[in-house]
């Protein structure tokens, strides 16, 4: 069975963990989804915790750096925890609108 987290704390960085993400989120996810700038910290946040999981994980195939690597994990790592959110929202107005929350 494959680790799934692998911690190197001697080689992260959690200053250049967060100028990725950023780096990520603006290039990614602020023009292309309105719901991403009001959870832009916490998208950034996810992936900053994603990358320090896998701070230990280098990259597999010679013909990518782990530069690369490590961008595609802030990726990933934003891209699911923004459609859990979307789900999560919607999931949430559908229960009001159909009279199934608790408040209505």
């Amino acid at each position: 069975m494959k680790k799934q987290v692998i911690i190197d704390r001697e080689n992260f960085n959690p200053a250049i963990a967060y100028n990725l993400a950023k780096k990520v989120y603006y290039k990614n996810f602020r023009f292309k989804f309105k719901i991403a700038e009001e959870i832009k910290e916490d998208l950034i946040q996810e992936a900053a915790v994603r990358l320090y999981e896998l701070s230990g994980k280098k990259s597999t195939d010679a013909r990518y750096d782990d530069n690369y690597c490590r961008f595609w994990i802030a990726h990933n790592a934003m891209l699911s925890y923004f459609l859990f959110h979307s789900w999560y929202l919607l999931r949430s107005i559908s229960d009001i609108y159909e009279g199934r929350a608790g408040y209505c």
